[in-house]
């Protein structure tokens, strides 16, 4: 897994296990979290190593992606939409979470947060 942290990008590697994700570091450090599905581990990982200005640069940390309940319910979480403006979505911009991503296009996962909470899909993707 390609990771942007202060002093660099670099290649880690992150294990999938039942449910679990770790992300091991060169220097041994380890970093570990679970959720209902490969998104929520996602994100509960972010949400560890952001404090730490560690990035991890995956699809699933993109801002244009979004993960709907029902995708999230056929695909374990593997799966997220990537929106584009002005467009609605639908199957064919799938991206597998863990895809490598340009570091550039990935923000924080709390600012993702807030930033779904305030504006509905809809605004994002130009009207209906």
């Amino acid at each position: 897994m390609r990771v942007r942290t202060p002093g660099g990008t670099y290649e880690w590697e992150l294990e999938r296990g039942e449910g679990d994700l770790m992300l091991r570091a060169p220097d041994g450090r380890r970093w570990t979290a679970a959720g209902a599905d490969w998104t929520a581990a996602l994100l509960a990982l972010r949400e560890q190593l952001e404090p730490e200005g560690i990035l991890l640069c995956c699809d699933g940390a993109r801002r244009d992606v979004h993960s709907s309940g029902m995708v999230r319910d056929w695909s374990g979480g593997e799966d997220a939409y990537a929106l584009r403006r002005g467009r609605r979505p639908d199957m064919r911009p799938l991206v597998d979470v863990f895809g490598p991503a340009d570091c550039a296009a990935v923000g924080m996962a709390a600012a993702l947060r807030r930033g779904w909470r305030t504006r509905s899909p809809p605004h994002w993707l130009g009207g209906r």
